[in-house]
């Protein structure tokens, strides 16, 4: 298989190639200049980034995506297509190597109080690549500025993050522009307690037919809390993921997902009623804030997204409407909405009762935010939005003399 495309698993996008060509794409990552990050998701992974916005968005951002984990290529099997596999452990384990070879300087960001320590890694990596040219920092899941000052001296051009998901992929995201002399970030969990003997290797047959979860479910070295929370978490990947990707597969294209979009205004000082519109990262399109209802009532939904989407709490929710627009996804963007058919989305008609200082939107997903009055926000709008704005509008009109000029 040396083609190289990319597959969609419960929203989160893949990269189909085979060892060697992940491997030479690696090599050109290190021969040129851009920053880039590697991802290696796993079914537990691609659990949690469904239920979190912002690693489900560092995922699909990484230059390079390689499935790890046996449940992640049954689930290319039923798409009719293959995945070849590539475990973080397996991936450190390359790169430490070519970097020994090529003389590349390497960082190891390791977790604090984890199960290797810095001298047990230290120790590890100089017995078995003895011309590696490494660094260690011990490191907690929320990394202090304070250690920028022994990087920026090393000037390492690989970094490995042991922090675990979704440290790791956060971690990466926030910190790597932060050092421009790093060319490759990768966060690899517990790979490197592999190499300091802290846990010992799976089996070669358990790892061929992809039960390495039996084997660490088997070898646990903890105790009470810390192992009933390891074993859900197996069990999660093993009996959840394969659930929610049926679904994901096979009934959500049949189905519109729930969504509230929430229309906030104010008043302002002369008198003028304005909206609140937040600005696309991805495509610059200005927008309403939205997201999903995932079960809760509108209200709540609503209340949850504006906390989310801009930092803020001080909102007055005056009326809602359930189900008041739906429309069906282009064909190309219906992954990242979990595959569903479209969406049928519901109005939360809010006002903002705050300061514009206590507004702080989601720098990885929105560029900015702004006031605009209605008729202006209705010439900014995208067309594909026009068609539910007009509608919400004639709703806030009602609010409007509901509330404000009664």
């Amino acid at each position: 298989m040396e083609y190289f495309d990319k597959i969609n698993v419960l929203g989160i996008s893949f990269d189909r190639a085979n060892k060697k060509v992940f491997q030479n794409k690696i090599i050109d990552i290190l021969a040129g200049e851009k920053q880039s990050y590697i991802v290696t998701p796993n079914p537990e992974i691609v659990l949690n980034a469904n239920h979190d916005e912002k690693l489900h968005h560092i995922i699909n951002s990484a230059t390079l995506s390689i499935p790890d984990g046996i449940g992640i290529k049954f689930a290319s099997w039923l798409q009719g297509k293959n995945l070849v596999r590539w475990a973080g452990s397996d991936i450190c384990l390359w790169l430490l190597k070519y970097a020994e070879t090529e003389a590349k300087k390497v960082a190891i960001f390791n977790l604090k109080n984890g199960l290797s320590s810095g001298n047990d890694i230290n120790w590890a990596l100089k017995k078995k690549y003895p011309d590696l040219n490494f660094a260690i920092e011990s490191i907690d899941k929320e990394w202090s500025l304070a250690y920028y000052q022994n990087i920026n001296v090393f000037k390492p051009e690989i970094i490995f993050i042991t922090t675990g998901s979704p440290y790791q992929e956060k971690f990466i995201y926030k910190n790597l522009p932060k050092m421009p002399f790093v060319k490759l970030a990768i966060g690899v969990g517990g790979s490197f307690d592999y190499i300091s003997a802290k846990v010992k290797p799976s089996p070669a047959i358990l790892k061929l037919i992809g039960l390495e979860w039996l084997w660490r479910l088997i070898n646990i070295k903890s105790y009470g809390d810390k192992k009933l929370i390891r074993t859900k978490r197996i069990i999660n990947a093993i009996f959840l993921f394969p659930y929610e990707y049926l679904k994901w597969l096979l009934i959500n294209q049949f189905q519109y997902r729930k969504n509230v979009a929430c229309l906030i205004y104010k008043i302002d000082e002369a008198k003028q009623y304005k909206i609140l519109l937040i600005k696309r990262n991805d495509n610059g399109a200005w927008q309403i804030p939205q997201g999903g209802i995932d079960g809760d009532s509108i209200e709540s939904a609503a209340i949850r997204e504006i906390q989310e989407e801009l930092g803020t709490k001080k909102i007055k929710i005056l009326d809602t409407y359930k189900n008041l627009h739906k429309y069906t996804f282009p064909k190309k963007e219906n992954h990242q909405y979990r595959n569903y058919k479209g969406q049928s989305q519901s109005l939360a008609i809010t006002k903002y009762t705050g300061d514009d200082s206590d507004l702080k939107i989601r720098e990885w997903e929105y560029i900015e935010w702004k006031w605009f009055t209605l008729d202006e926000a209705k010439t900014i709008i995208e067309e594909v939005r026009q068609e539910s704005f007009i509608k919400y509008i004639k709703k806030l009109h009602k609010t409007i003399q509901k509330y404000e000029k009664s």
